[in-house]
């Protein structure tokens, strides 16, 4: 029960911190994001089955922590409009076909984002295991066109796979090595990606 209580007043606090309009690292005289530190994040609830592991999880729980560890090809802003994510452009030659262009990205390990990471990462999710392979039935391939271009071919036009690949939780991308060469326990615990933190 204390628990609880503090855990709900904890919560109110942060949000009425939020809504202030108050800079609350300008208090402490942060003016610029500053890069490093540790967050610790806390959840009510643990992610169930699959861990988060990107591709076999299955909980808010997991997708609440795997977005902010791993990021997509392209996000939406609040009102919905498609934005740049690892891909910095994109076009679509035909109704079947997407191209995406890759921006300069880096796993936390300091390896750097490849389209074979992108095109793995698509194959996995597609994949009959993997959670998101019902929303990517028509997608008959995904190739590296260069080291920089991506594309994917539809088996029929299907207006909703661009949302799959700016989904928060649908189109993660990982590092192929890392995920082939870590057991499937050990990706339910541990991860690598390329967003603003790291576990």
């Amino acid at each position: 029960m204390h628990t609880s209580v503090a855990l709900l007043a904890a919560a109110l606090a942060l949000a009425l911190a939020a809504c202030s309009g108050t800079d609350p690292g300008a208090e402490h005289g942060i003016t610029e994001p500053v890069r490093g530190g540790v967050l610790e994040y806390g959840t009510d609830v643990q992610p169930v089955a699959g861990g988060i592991d990107p591709y076999s999880a299955n909980s808010f729980a997991a997708q609440n922590i795997n977005v902010q560890i791993y990021e997509s090809l392209l996000t939406k802003d609040a009102d919905g409009k498609l934005q740049p994510g690892l891909a910095e452009s994109w076009q679509q030659p035909d109704e079947t076909t997407y191209r995406f262009d890759l921006r300069e990205a880096t796993f936390s390990n300091g390896e750097p984002l490849t389209v074979e990471d992108v095109v793995f990462s698509y194959q996995t999710m597609a994949s009959a295991g993997a959670g998101q392979s019902q929303l990517l039935r028509q997608l008959a391939s995904v190739t590296a066109v260069d080291e920089d271009t991506v594309e994917f071919r539809l088996s029929a036009p299907n207006a909703t796979f661009i949302n799959v690949v700016a989904g928060e939780g649908t189109g993660l991308i990982v590092n192929k090595k890392w995920y082939t060469s870590t057991p499937d326990t050990e990706r339910q615990r541990t991860a690598l990606g390329t967003g603003p933190f790291k576990l």
